[in-house]
C-alpha cells in the first residue's frame, strides 16, 4: 500500500481507540492488515513520502484532528521506513524486523497502478469515517488528547458568581461562626443543565466584564482570617451548606474547607480559611462554618488582661480579611499589656561598679 493509504487507516483505527498509546499500536496492526490485501506500491520513494506528509497535512487541517488520529497515522506509516531506507541502499532486506515485511505474516500479491484507485477510496472512505467518531467526555472538555484549536473550550458565561459574601454570625473567645454566601448575579436557566465552567466568579468590585469590555475569571473560592487565642489549628465543623449545583458524586461541604495554622501578626494568631467554591461539578451556594478555639497558654493570659468594655475607645488597624475584630482587638490590646509586663519584670539597677573593687579608688 502507498503512505497515504496507511496513514489514513492508521488515523481511522487511532482516532477510534482515544488514547494515544492504544493509537500508536491500533497504528501498527493497520498496516499489518493492509500490506496482507493485494496491492500496488508506487516504485518512487519520493512521491510516496510527498503522499504521507500530505496526508498528514491534510489531517491536521481537518476539525476531526487529534493526537490519537495523528499517533495511529504516523505508526501506519512507519514499519515503510524500512522499504524507504532499502530504496536508499541504507539496509537490506534481510534486516527487515516488520513482520509482515519479513514474512511472519503473509503480504499481498502486487497489483497493477489501477489498484490505486481503491487506494483513493480506502483514504477518502477513512477520513470521512474519522469525522463520523464522537470525541471522548475528556476530549469535549478540551482535556489533553485533542490538538490545540481543534476543539474550542466553553469560554461564553452563561451564569455569573458574584464575589463571595462572608458574614460573621456569631464571635466569642472561645467559638466564631461565620457565614459564607457565592450570591447568583445572573442565574442560568437550569443550574443542572449548564458547564460549570461556563460560570464567570467575581472578584470584589468587578462587574460582569471589565473596562476594556472583556471577561475576566477569578478563582472561585473565598478566602478570610479568623483572631484565635491559641497557636495550632482550631476545630471547624460544618454547621450547614446548600448547592447551586449538586455535585456529579458524593462530596461533603466539609471536603471544600481548609483551616491552616495559625500565623501571628502583631502578636495575634491569625489562622487563614479557604472554602472552595466548586468540586466535583458541583457549585456551592452557601456555608456556614463554625470554628472552636479554646483559649491557652499565653493567649489565654492575654485576655485576662483586657476588660471588653475598654475597647470602644480603641481604635486598632485591623486586617481587612479578618472576621472577628473584636476578639482580634482584644488579643492585640492584651499582647501589648503582657509585653509591657514582661519587660517591666525584666528591669534591674545596675551595680556600683566602684563599689565592687577598691581598685578604682587606687587608680
Amino acid at each position: 500500500m502507498c503512505l497515504f493509504t496507511h496513514f489514513a487507516a492508521g488515523a481511522l483505527v487511532g482516532g477510534a481507540t482515544g488514547n494515544p498509546w492504544a493509537a500508536a499500536v491500533a497504528g501498527l496492526v493497520s498496516h499489518a492488515v493492509l500490506d496482507a490485501v493485494p496491492h500496488y506500491d508506487h516504485p518512487d520513494w519520493r512521491l510516496e513520502l510527498a503522499g504521507g506528509l500530505a496526508s498528514l497535512g491534510l489531517l491536521l487541517l481537518l476539525p476531526q484532528a487529534s493526537w490519537p488520529a495523528v499517533i495511529g497515522g504516523v505508526f501506519g506509516m512507519l514499519p515503510d521506513l524500512e522499504n524507504l531506507f532499502q530504496k536508499l541502499g541504507k539496509m537490506q532486506r534481510s534486516r527487515f524486523v516488520f513482520p509482515s515485511h519479513t514474512g511472519l505474516i503473509p503480504h499481498g500479491r502486487n497489483l497493477g497502478p489501477r489498484s490505486l484507485v481503491w487506494q483513493l477510496v480506502i483514504f477518502i472512505g477513512c477520513f470521512l469515517a474519522l469525522g463520523l467518531i464522537q470525541p471522548t467526555p475528556a476530549a469535549a472538555q478540551g482535556e489533553p488528547g485533542l490538538l490545540p484549536g481543534v476543539i474550542e473550550p466553553v469560554a461564553v458565561p452563561i451564569a455569573v458568581v458574584a464575589a463571595p459574601e462572608i458574614d460573621l454570625l456569631l464571635s466569642r473567645a472561645d467559638l466564631t461562626r461565620v457565614r459564607v454566601r457565592f450570591p447568583v448575579a445572573k442565574a442560568p436557566a437550569d443550574w443542572d443543565a449548564i458547564d460549570p465552567r461556563q460560570v464567570m466568579w467575581l472578584r470584589p468590585g468587578q462587574g460582569a466584564r471589565t473596562a476594556d469590555g472583556s471577561e475576566q475569571q477569578s478563582v472561585a473560592e473565598a478566602l478570610f482570617t479568623v483572631a484565635v487565642p491559641m497557636r495550632r489549628v482550631p476545630t471547624w465543623r460544618v454547621v450547614s451548606g446548600t448547592w447551586h449545583r449538586e455535585p456529579e458524586r458524593a462530596l461533603a461541604l466539609a471536603d471544600l474547607v481548609t483551616v491552616r495554622a495559625p500565623a501571628i501578626f502583631r502578636g495575634v494568631p491569625l489562622a487563614a480559611v479557604q472554602i472552595a467554591a466548586t468540586a466535583a461539578g458541583g457549585i456551592v451556594a452557601e456555608v456556614i462554618l463554625e470554628l472552636q478555639h479554646q483559649a491557652v497558654g499565653q493567649e489565654r493570659d492575654k485576655l485576662a488582661l483586657v476588660d471588653p468594655d475598654e475597647l470602644d475607645s480603641e481604635r486598632e488597624m485591623v486586617p481587612s480579611a479578618l472576621v472577628n475584630r473584636r476578639l482580634y482587638s482584644m488579643l492585640s490590646l492584651g499582647s501589648a499589656r503582657h509585653e509591657e509586663r514582661l519587660t517591666k519584670s525584666a528591669r534591674f539597677e545596675l551595680p556600683d561598679w566602684f563599689a565592687l573593687t577598691d581598685n578604682w579608688v587606687k587608680l
